[in-house]
């Protein structure tokens, strides 16, 4: 009964290749490889372009910074990809398809994020949806999750839409004003 009402967007954040000593790594690993993917820091982050998608910051994407993953504070920048909403499952099969085999995720990605936004006209509520898959350096993934629920607007020809609404803001009275008599 959840509708989509936005694309489903898939941003991925990178890191830039370290060579030799520069590594943030084993010292016994280095000697074994050419170079190395680091952790995710500011200083690692990879702007430059991946499979001819440009690096957007987290301003152009209107997107907040993310940091309550399990390792690391994201910024809102990176790669994106969107599905649109008019999609067929075929079709969206197809474009997970087309990523995996050009490589969209690598040694390189450090985190992707799923982000979707569904409306459940039954309960009149917005729910947003964010998945977080982080890879680390040593190749384990940690995924992670994020729900909110937001109420949606008051109908005034729904008489117990509008008493909910007037009994919150009576609430909310009663605590400021609890609060206001105990200072």
């Amino acid at each position: 009964y959840n509708q989509l009402i936005q694309p489903i967007r898939m941003r991925q954040v990178r890191v830039n290749v370290q060579t030799g000593l520069e590594c943030e790594a084993n010292i016994n690993i280095i000697a074994k490889f050419d170079e190395c993917s680091p952790v995710y820091k500011g200083e690692y982050l990879d702007t430059s372009s991946h499979l001819g998608t440009p690096y957007q910051s987290g301003a152009a994407l209107k997107t907040a910074s993310f940091g309550r993953s399990t390792t690391h504070h994201y910024d809102g920048g990176g790669y994106v990809v969107d599905l649109p909403l008019l999609m067929s499952p075929e079709q969206t099969v197809s474009k997970f398809e087309e990523l995996k085999k050009a490589r969209w995720v690598d040694k390189h990605t450090r985190a992707v994020f799923i982000d979707m936004v569904t409306y459940n006209p039954t309960n009149l509520f917005y729910l947003s949806v964010r998945l977080t898959f982080e890879f680390l350096p040593y190749g384990d993934v940690r995924p992670a999750y994020s729900f909110r629920i937001f109420k949606g607007d008051v109908i005034a020809s729904q008489i117990d839409q509008v008493i909910l609404f007037w009994l919150d803001i009576v609430a909310f009275c009663f605590i400021f004003l609890y609060v206001l008599f105990d200072i």
